[in-house]
């Protein structure tokens, strides 16, 4: 399990890998800009799925942009 810096408890593994994707604002924004190499200023904009784009074609992913459960398990790896 992980921590969720939001409720101050450790969460589960589908609470922590919630669905970000364009307008999504946050500290899991900021971890995920963190894993992709990129500015961790916590806002999902065009940047970030550009990256997010392209990690997923690195990885063999559903190339949408949107990091779901699937992206996050590869992510934090």
């Amino acid at each position: 399990s992980k921590w969720d810096n939001t409720s101050g408890k450790q969460a589960g593994v589908s609470t922590f890998l919630k669905t970000i994707r364009i307008g999504s604002v946050g500290e899991r924004v900021r971890i995920a800009q963190r894993r992709l190499g990129i500015k961790d200023d916590g806002i999902f904009g065009s940047n970030t799925k550009k990256k997010t784009i392209a990690f997923q074609a690195l990885h063999n992913l559903e190339q949408d942009g949107i990091i779901g459960v699937r992206t996050w398990t590869e992510l934090l790896k």
